[in-house]
């Protein structure tokens, strides 16, 4: 009888352990999946530059493929009036569009709001300066592509390994249950 309590006691500590990888193994791809959102990889001009003449376009790189129909981008001047704001048709990781010719010499700050192939939205801007610098109202932050609402991990992650948690215990407590 003793070979059999040994027997149910080393299938049970196998069980908990492939359980154990298995948990740890949902949670980890759901970490690493959280954390490979997209973001601006450069900016042309960059972000900070002091051109002597407009320049003809504005482009920005992000490390991933870009959803259509869903990027815009806006122009406000150093006081931090809006100049122009459009939709931008992106191709594939990049945004370009053309300088509006009109505009004075200045400080301008350009946003962009663009989602990545993933299905995250990704903000930020970029400001620059041509002919003569203005101040800006605000330091301009760079890029920014959290959700402060947003788990670091991602639901389907989080429902599997609750749902392979509740069966672990549920064929533990089985195995336990006949072993007594």
């Amino acid at each position: 009888m003793s070979t059999r309590h040994h027997g149910n006691s080393s299938r049970l500590k196998r069980l908990s352990g492939a359980v154990a990888l298995c948990v740890l193994t949902i949670l980890g791809i759901g970490a690493s999946s959280a954390q490979a959102h997209s973001s601006l990889i450069s900016s042309t001009p960059a972000n900070g530059a002091v051109l002597d003449v407009a320049p003809t376009s504005v482009t920005f790189t992000f490390e991933e493929e870009l959803l259509p129909d869903l990027a815009t981008v806006s122009i406000n001047d150093a006081k931090g009036v809006n100049i122009s704001s459009q939709k931008i048709i992106p191709a594939d990781h990049t945004l370009n569009f053309p300088w509006p010719a009109d505009l004075p010499p200045g400080s301008y700050e350009v946003g962009y709001r663009v989602v990545s192939a993933d299905g995250h939205p990704i903000t930020g801007a970029i400001s620059f300066s041509f002919g003569s610098p203005s101040t800006m109202p605000s330091p301009v932050p760079t890029a920014s592509n959290a959700d402060p609402q947003e788990s670091s991990l991602p639901p389907l992650a989080i429902a599997s390994a609750v749902v392979l948690l509740g069966l672990s215990i549920a064929v533990i407590y089985v195995l336990v249950k006949r072993r007594r």
